[in-house]
């Protein structure tokens, strides 16, 4: 028996596949089964996977008609039979000894799970940008093979640290010791309410510091780079906010929680935007009366701003958009796509965020004009310094 399964789900990533799959059959840690998914694709995946298939006896494939990631990763550790997991995305790619190093690590601390951290590649220029993940630093001069953590040392980064599946490399018997360690099916950002259970749920995490995964940020037909996918993150927050208040986390995590409503609502308040994301997305900050500033993107919380003072999608394009040609620098992090940083790289100052700034000389001056006149007058004095 294997000592680590590898759960490859698989679906449309005929560009990317071999990559990932030589990242996978190379790993210098060699005792390994890799069990592949593949969801119903209609590319030329499958015949990829065959063709390895017969290469490496290690590799195992199971299809099935297209159920998503949630439910391979849930239903999928049945065919697992190692003592640890590991579930890659098939569009990244893996450093070859990923595996080894997060086994040793597991297995010198007895942990539930290793979290460690990751690259961000595109295709065009094949660079790694550095994740910001860097809790390691919560810890230093730590002997990282003789440490483990809980929820409880690592606040920040269960509210908004990286919620990804791959992620964490995970004890078998660990995902199987909750009934409730299910993720969402055919709904995106379903890693996201797992990660809260796991991280919230876990007795044992220990931190690899290193950077051993290459994460794809501009696949085109990936999950996170579906516009029509922003919406699922409502539902997520809902079964993110049950948790809490079911488990007795709530009260102890009010204020971090509202952070991450924030950062997740406005974070997905991306081009296009739906007339129903917006209502939604007033609707989830609009009464939050606590939050920890801190943790909050700058470019968030300037999104965040931009909602409370609009009362329409158009009203909130209009402000965002003038406020680009006014000031149009470049503030967002390196984790936005790239349309977002164009679309949002908008420094608004404090203007927005406090009382009426709109003074009763300058309505007095505005009286006789059209709406649309008042309307780009007031933006003017919203942004003049």
């Amino acid at each position: 028996m294997a000592k680590v399964s590898i759960l490859l789900p698989v679906y449309n990533v005929e560009d990317y596949l071999e990559q990932c799959l030589d990242s996978i059959v190379n790993q210098t840690f060699n005792d390994i089964e890799i069990i592949c998914v593949n969801d119903g694709s209609t590319d030329n995946s499958l015949s990829i996977l065959e063709s390895y298939a017969k290469m490496d006896e290690r590799i195992k494939i199971f299809s099935q008609d297209n159920k998503g990631l949630g439910y391979i990763r849930t239903e999928g550790i049945k065919y697992c039979n190692g003592d640890y997991v590991y579930s890659p995305d098939s569009d990244d790619f893996l450093d070859l000894d990923l595996i080894e190093k997060l086994y040793n690590n597991a297995i010198s601390n007895d942990s539930d799970f290793v979290i460690f951290k990751f690259f961000m590649i595109t295709d065009e220029t094949d660079t790694a940008t550095i994740g910001r993940y860097d809790i390691d630093k919560l810890f230093p001069g730590a002997d990282f093979n003789n440490l483990t953590v809980t929820h409880s040392d690592l606040k920040n980064f269960v509210f908004n640290g990286s919620f990804m599946y791959w992620t964490k490399f995970y004890k078998k018997d660990f995902l199987e010791r909750y009934e409730d360690f299910v993720l969402p099916s055919k709904i995106a950002h379903q890693d996201v309410i797992f990660h809260f259970k796991i991280m919230l749920k876990a007795s044992r995490i220990s931190i690899l510091p290193e950077y051993l995964y290459h994460y794809r940020r501009n696949n085109v037909k990936s999950v996170s780079n579906t516009p029509s996918n922003h919406i699922d993150i409502i539902p997520i927050i809902d079964q993110v906010e049950e948790f809490l208040i079911n488990e007795g986390f709530m009260e102890v995590y009010k204020e971090l929680y509202n952070s991450f409503k924030i950062t997740q609502i406005t974070y997905h308040l991306q081009d296009p935007i739906t007339e129903e994301y917006f209502k939604k997305a007033k609707e989830y900050v609009s009464n939050l009366h606590s939050y920890q500033r801190d943790v909050i993107e700058d470019h968030l919380f300037k999104r965040y701003e931009l909602v409370l003072k609009s009362s329409s999608l158009d009203e909130y394009l209009q402000y965002r958009d003038y406020g680009m040609i006014i000031n149009p620098t470049n503030d967002d992090n390196d984790e936005q796509d790239e349309n977002d940083v164009k679309k949002d790289s908008i420094v608004v100052g404090d203007d927005l965020a406090g009382s009426e700034v709109v003074d009763d000389s300058v309505e007095n001056e505005i009286t006789g004009q059209s709406n649309k006149d008042k309307f780009f007058f007031k933006l003017k004095n919203l942004f003049k310094r």
